[in-house]
């Protein structure tokens, strides 16, 4: 920043009547998307109906020196003081460079500074102290009756506002570097410099100026004619002192969960219940027209419904440390949790709203949160489903009964192999050398490894790698662990696998598409997504006995101990461990 000298006040006096006079010529070249892109400066978020993406900054000031290229040199400035008086003797000497590819504005607003340093500060100077002058005030917003009705009427109140202070930036640049050849360099393009400081002078205004009061008005009328539905929103919210909340405004002082032991209504909202003390949770937000067909309870531990009164509408999923109206930092977890602002119907009105919830007990188990709101009258609380403990507790009722999860034991084994896209397969009644054969490889041409996967994304869909771990099943008969990274080659292998004893194989792609799989004796009893346990008979009926795999959670798990039942060939827990230290692998066609 350069030290200049303080303009007298007549002189600002004087500069501000010559300004007023061409702000609004300027006003009416500057297009109306890069303007109303500036409007929005300090505009609170849109919301999941999202706002148009910026255009990015060397498009947008070339487009409006494109706009202003002829206008600013005609601007008349005359009746304006001197202003070169007040900016330091420029360099004797003035080295220049311009990078390949650089924009006119960016390169000749840096030549400015290099040729009269002080430029750039008169300008932002003289911008902020007439910014609030009565010849320029009224000028910088749109007129009651320049206002169209309706959306439309959200970009020409921000339009309006973005290109009165941005004329204001340029005509006062104008005024510092248009006028005198001693401001005049060697590939400087002085009107280009002008739109760069005045963008800049903008932008520092319009970060601190508030939004014009017809702005919220316009907003909510755009908001509203382009909320559709049905619609849904995820994201996170930053958890504290067991809560976050659906809220219009402030996060509520207090919330009594004692009834339901998830959900409180408050003022403007409902308060939900975390497990998790502080930190992140996972929430989708999900908005329909009218209410929903019947919960669907498989995957989650507690479902409540209740109603609430929206005053305004837009609410949002916040944390106490958040304000529901504001975007917060500009990083991409902000963004993420940016998702989940004035998500509901901008409407005020009465409506209902369902909490679904799991993992509120072992963080382990993922804490995960679903929202569905409509509109509807208010009516009774209704719990659909209550079975975590924290809820009991809460609710002052005994602990629930332990659910026995063993499937639970090969949650590192699924995080390790399949979490991006993976294969397992156990086999029983046959050696090594059997498995890797039934696989369509040549178990007496073992390789590294590490190596084979280096390259396996070079080779695959034509071939890929297995690695095959020696065990017992539970009768001491032989069996085999195998383990396929990108491959999936177990879920063809089985009936040859199977000639001797049993097989079993799970796959899961990095989409999330799975397949379960059982063998017997050279035959495939069944294999698909999903299979029905009746659909395998009797033994795969008693392998997935008393495990709902309706409830998607620990799927992965709960097929791994079904392959377990099938084969009695318990996983060790430790495989990938001896896999990878063993370092052996075979290459086997797809």
């Amino acid at each position: 920043m350069t030290d200049v000298p303080a303009v007298p006040d007549e002189a600002v006096e004087a500069l501000a009547a010559s300004v007023a006079a061409v702000i609004p010529l300027l006003k009416s070249r500057i297009p109306a998307i890069p303007a109303a892109q500036l409007g929005r400066t300090s505009a609170p978020p849109a919301g999941p109906a999202g706002r148009s993406r910026p255009m990015p900054e060397p498009l947008l000031s070339e487009r409006i020196l494109g706009a202003l290229e002829l206008t600013i040199p005609a601007l008349s400035l005359d009746s304006a003081p001197g202003l070169t008086l007040y900016l330091p003797e420029p360099p004797t000497r003035v080295g220049t460079a311009r990078a390949a590819g650089e924009s006119e504005v960016v390169a000749s607003t840096r030549l400015l500074e290099s040729f009269r340093p002080g430029a750039p500060d008169l300008a932002r100077s003289l911008s902020r102290r007439l910014s609030p002058h009565p010849l320029i005030a009224p000028l910088l917003t749109a007129a009651p009756e320049q206002i169209p009705d309706g959306a439309a009427a959200e970009e020409a109140v921000a339009a309006a506002h973005g290109a009165g202070y941005l004329a204001l930036g340029v005509a006062v640049a104008w005024a510092v570097v248009g006028r005198g050849p001693l401001l005049r360099g060697p590939a400087l393009d002085i009107v280009a410099a002008a739109v760069g400081l005045g963008l800049a002078s903008a932008r520092e205004l319009l970060a601190e100026a508030p939004m014009p009061e017809a702005y919220a008005t316009a907003r909510l009328a755009k908001v509203r004619a382009e909320y559709l539905l049905p619609r849904s929103a995820s994201g996170q919210v930053q958890a504290e002192g067991h809560r976050f909340a659906l809220t219009e405004g402030g996060f509520p002082d207090t919330a009594d969960f004692s009834g339901n032991g998830l959900v409180a209504v408050v003022p403007g909202g409902a308060v939900i219940r975390t497990g998790a003390a502080d930190g992140p949770v996972t929430v989708r937000v999900r908005v329909f027209a009218e209410e929903p067909e019947s919960p669907q309870t498989e995957s989650w531990d507690e479902v409540v419904d209740v109603s609430w009164h929206a005053d305004e509408g837009l609410a949002s999923v916040a944390g106490p440390g958040e304000d529901s109206r504001s975007s917060g930092p500009d990083d991409r977890r902000a963004a993420f949790r940016n998702q989940l602002r004035g998500v509901t119907p901008p409407w005020p009105g009465d409506y209902r709203l369902r909490v679904y919830v799991s993992g509120r007990d072992d963080p382990d188990d993922g804490e995960r949160y679903e929202l569905h709101v409509w509109q509807a009258p208010p009516a009774p609380e209704a719990v659909r489903k209550r079975t975590d403990r924290l809820g009991c507790q809460l609710r002052g009722e005994p602990d629930p009964d332990p659910r026995p999860q063993p499937w639970k034991k090969y949650r590192e084994i699924c995080k390790a192999v399949l979490d991006v896209h993976g294969t397992i397969t156990v086999i029983t009644g046959v050696s090594a050398a059997q498995v890797v054969r039934a696989f369509g490889g040549d178990p007496d041409r073992p390789e590294a490894l590490s190596e084979l996967e280096s390259n396996e994304m070079d080779n695959f869909p034509s071939e890929s790698s297995i690695a095959v771990l020696p065990t017992a099943a539970s009768t001491g008969e032989p069996a085999a662990i195998v383990i396929e990274g990108l491959g999936f080659q177990g879920m063809y292998a089985l009936e040859e696998a199977s000639v001797h004893g049993r097989a079993a194989s799970f796959h899961q792609n990095a989409k999330g598409m799975t397949n379960l799989a059982f063998a017997e004796g050279g035959e495939v009893l069944v294999s698909e997504e999903f299979p029905e346990p009746e659909e395998g008979g009797p033994a795969v009926e008693a392998a997935m006995e008393g495990m709902d795999f309706d409830d998607v959670r620990d799927y992965a798990e709960k097929c791994l101990y079904a392959m377990e039942r099938f084969t009695g060939c318990v996983i060790p827990l430790d495989a990938p461990e001896q896999i990878r230290s063993a370092d052996v692998g075979y290459r086997v066609p797809q």
